[in-house]
């Protein structure tokens, strides 16, 4: 039998043992990412792809749940099947930004208008069905300022109901923005028009570069950012119905592009491409708000 102080003397070289081997190992403890950290990640890496353009969120947007349903004939339309839920998060990911991408073609300038997708192995099926039920070509559309103040650029809350003047003016960074330059070197609305139409040139392109890297691979970086954003939402929290919810949702490709088509179909009454039948009864925007359960972000949207 061991005498105590031989016990203890045993006890500590095991200790010690499990030190030694835990550094031999090179193991550390790691504290486990939050949500923002692996979204700040995801970012980094996307860097040298299609960066997120920022979005300027409003600071009067409050929203209030409606209360109580109206007649059972009249359902919502977050509700409603649309067909869409036969797809998985990554193809629905890839039929949004197509989609979105088609509906901002119209302002493309003649060096971008030829960015086609002729083929897209990964999601192959569901690039020919959408495109064999669009086809009609949009035609192309200039650009138009819509407003001709230029003082009105100073106004936050105003300029948030156009995402195009944060559009950034160079590849590789989000900043600076159209609305950087037009107001530091004061530029003239003619001057602030095509600085817009070279931005918008700018992120179609990107998001071609996305879309091919989507058909050839199956994901993108951004994809990556969409997916953990849905398996927070899935396994912690939901997002919530403030500017802090919008901040999170906006980081995202696919609602910074839902602020700039909104904000095309509103201000440049440009026609989207045809949907004819497959969807035009459908929406993939409405889809990816439904599956993360934010409904009210579509009240932000209507409202600018």
């Amino acid at each position: 039998m061991l005498s105590k102080s031989n016990f203890k003397t045993a006890v500590a070289l095991g200790l010690s043992s499990i030190v030694i081997s835990s550094c031999s190992t090179g193991y550390t403890y790691k504290k486990p990412e939050s949500f923002d950290e692996k979204i700040s990640r995801y970012e980094a890496r996307s860097r040298n792809t299609n960066l997120v353009p920022e979005v300027q969120i409003s600071e009067k947007f409050s929203y209030r749940e409606k209360r109580g349903r109206g007649p059972a004939s009249i359902s919502e339309e977050s509700d409603r099947d649309d067909g869409l839920n036969q797809y998985n998060n990554k193809r629905l990911y890839f039929l949004t930004l197509y989609s979105q991408y088609k509906e901002m073609m119209p302002l493309a300038s003649s060096d971008t208008v030829g960015l086609e997708l002729n083929h897209c192995p990964s999601f192959h099926t569901s690039y020919l069905t959408y495109n064999e039920s669009a086809p009609m070509k949009s035609s192309s559309k200039k650009y138009k300022l819509p407003f001709n103040d230029m003082k009105m650029m100073s106004d936050a809350n105003f300029m948030a109901n156009y995402p195009e003047f944060f559009l950034p003016v160079a590849k590789s960074s989000t900043r600076p923005r159209v609305i950087d330059i037009a107001i530091t070197k004061k530029l003239s609305a003619k001057e602030t028009k095509e600085l817009v139409e070279q931005s918008i040139d700018l992120h179609l392109s990107k998001t071609y570069s996305e879309l091919s890297e989507l058909c050839d691979t199956g994901s993108s970086s951004n994809y990556y950012i969409y997916e953990n954003l849905m398996t927070h939402i899935k396994t912690k929290s939901k997002i919530s119905p403030d500017k802090v919810g919008l901040q999170t949702l906006f980081k995202t490709t696919l609602f910074s592009n839902m602020a700039l088509t909104n904000s095309i179909k509103k201000y440049q009454k440009t026609k989207s491409r045809g949907i004819a039948s497959y969807a035009h009864k459908q929406s993939f925007d409405k889809e990816v708000i439904k599956r993360l359960e934010v409904p009210w972000v579509e009240s932000y949207l209507k409202s600018k």
